[in-house]
């Protein structure tokens, strides 16, 4: 019987994380048996679940930045990390991913005796957190067989940890032509994605392209935080000339349908520790602007398979915008580009071969 392996995943909706493991699945499916646990917040199409042998929820809790937060975690981890070692004790798992480092009840569950073999994934850049992070990650390589980092990026972050390089894979994916003139931006609602950079500049260039849209599409998670970012959004898109033609739209679950008469993919985040956006729009051929914050710049190159600028710069992504808007004979060399760039820099076989060694799924 093909061996068990469980995926932890921090997700309450289709994140890139989310989908990454679901990728994962599909592709061990031949070597391995994955189920996935996650928050019992959690909710997402059967569409992104289907790979998964079965899907457990457990009470996994957030450390928010304060002091009755704190407080109230320490406690909850020990409960979800006994509950997961003894979900992995009663499935007969020996194989535990955690997804990404923050997730602690992968080392709370080492600590109460699991002995099976974790390998952690690093898909957030540790930085971010300060001090948290420095002991997250350190609490991390403490329990795991061994750490994964997402790009270049994020392992040279963390210098002193021994972190082996593992790309997510690219789609292999039917390819579109860039047409029309829309902008698709593909992103949750979460402050620091950089949607309203993307807007702003597209309101300075709607008037020299009438029939230019930005539709931009992603989830709030029902996060009071993420539905207030996603009103400003909404008061930012109203108040400029390009306002009839910006749509701020839900999750899509399916992107070839968007790639659909799109003209080029847009992400204007401050911080990707990867970007499977980025590789999603390379691998259906969509030329793409990306900010040059991390990962995105281990997945494009610029005036090649698209364009990068500076983070925070709406002048530059209006720049962008307006390059490919003006020429789309470029933006289709671009996306061919792309297209054959990320399948021989992410293929799938390189891939399966280093997550097969890493969960040891051959005996």
């Amino acid at each position: 019987m093909r061996p068990l392996v469980c995926i932890l995943d921090a997700s309450i909706g289709v994140t890139g994380a989310l989908v990454a493991a679901r990728r994962e699945a599909e592709l061990i499916a031949d070597r391995a048996r994955v189920f996935l646990v996650v928050p019992r917040a959690f909710k997402a199409p059967a569409s992104e679940l289907a790979a998964f042998e079965r899907v457990v929820h457990l009470p996994i809790r957030p450390l928010r930045r304060s002091i009755g937060s704190l407080i109230a975690y320490i406690p909850a981890l020990f409960r979800s990390g006994r509950l997961l070692r003894d979900l992995l004790r009663e499935s007969g798992c020996d194989r535990l991913q955690v997804n990404d480092f923050t997730l602690a009840e992968g080392w709370m569950a080492r600590r109460l005796g699991y002995r099976g073999r974790i390998v952690t994934w690093v898909r957030i850049d540790p930085k971010r957190f300060g001090l948290a992070g420095r002991l997250w990650l350190k609490a991390a390589q403490s329990a795991s067989d061994a750490m994964v980092a997402v790009s270049k990026f994020i392992r040279d972050r963390s210098p002193k940890l021994n972190i082996e390089l593992v790309y997510d894979p690219a789609l292999h994916a039917a390819r579109v032509e860039p047409t029309g003139q829309r902008l698709l931006f593909v992103g949750n609602y979460t402050r620091g994605k950089g949607q309203d950079v993307a807007i702003r500049a597209f309101h300075a260039l709607a008037n020299d392209f009438p029939n230019a849209t930005l539709a931009l599409h992603g989830a709030t998670f029902g996060l009071p935080k993420n539905d207030a970012y996603r009103r400003e959004l909404v008061e930012i898109a109203s108040g400029g000339p390009g306002c009839k033609r910006i749509e701020l739209d839900s999750y899509a679950d399916d992107l070839p349908a968007l790639y659909a008469g799109t003209l080029a993919a847009v992400n204007c985040s401050e911080s990707e520790s990867f970007s499977l956006t980025c590789q999603d729009a390379s691998a259906h051929g969509l030329p793409v602007i990306a900010t040059q914050c991390g990962g995105p710049e281990e997945i494009i190159d610029h005036g090649t398979s698209g364009l990068l600028v500076p983070v925070g710069d709406v002048a530059a992504v209006e720049g962008a915008m307006r390059r490919l808007l003006s020429d789309p004979e470029e933006a289709r060399r671009m996306g061919e580009a792309g297209y054959h760039l990320v399948r021989r820099r992410f293929g799938t076989n390189a891939y399966v071969a280093k997550v097969t060694q890493l969960l040891e799924l051959i005996g």
